[in-house]
């Protein structure tokens, strides 16, 4: 039973672990979606401790069936938490009306840190798509290297192999990941 549909079915202790879970993955995305001048007042911690909160208290409402629809759940309330942060930091600071700029400006700079939040949300759910084909072992070492931010040195220590041996699954699990990215599947 996966662990989705383990919190689905148990909630509670189930519920959190499944949280604890992407807790690593949504601290990355927050980490690449805060604007710089936002982060000393609002950090990447504080908006996925608030997603966590939310998801929580909402997730009897969660009405999608899949793991992939509670992924796409879960980024969107990470994005409305970055966003009402961003809101609540912005009024709360002084205004200097020679520092006022227009909101929508402002609100393009945090959705758009390098391209448009949902492009970058659909490439993440492509990249989480593509992991969960690969074989346990390299899908173990690639959320191991991603999703928890282990060095090749850990990950030998967990899976009691040669650093080596880590290093040429890796190798291997992202030449799979572009294959399966680029949509050759051969």
């Amino acid at each position: 039973m996966t662990l989705f549909n383990s919190a689905r079915e148990h909630g509670g202790d189930e519920l959190g672990t499944l949280l604890e879970f992407y807790r690593p993955y949504l601290t990355k995305l927050a980490a690449d979606w805060i604007d710089s001048e936002l982060r000393p007042r609002f950090s990447e911690s504080d908006a996925v401790q608030q997603t966590m909160i939310s998801a929580a208290a909402g997730f009897a409402k969660f009405t999608g069936d899949s793991e992939r629809e509670f992924r796409k759940w879960i980024i969107a309330i990470l994005q409305n938490q970055l966003v009402d942060g961003w809101r609540f930091h912005q009024q709360a600071e002084r205004r200097d009306v020679r520092r006022e700029e227009p909101l929508d400006q402002r609100k393009h700079q945090l959705t758009q840190p390098d391209k448009p939040l949902a492009d970058n949300a659909e490439s993440i759910e492509r990249l989480l798509s593509g992991i969960e084909t690969l074989p346990d072992k390299l899908r173990d070492i690639v959320r191991a290297r991603y999703l928890e931010g282990l060095s090749f040195e850990e990950i030998a220590e967990q899976h009691e192999a040669s650093r080596e041996t880590v290093r040429r699954r890796w190798k291997e699990a992202v030449q799979e990941l572009s294959r399966v990215l680029r949509g050759n599947d051969d």
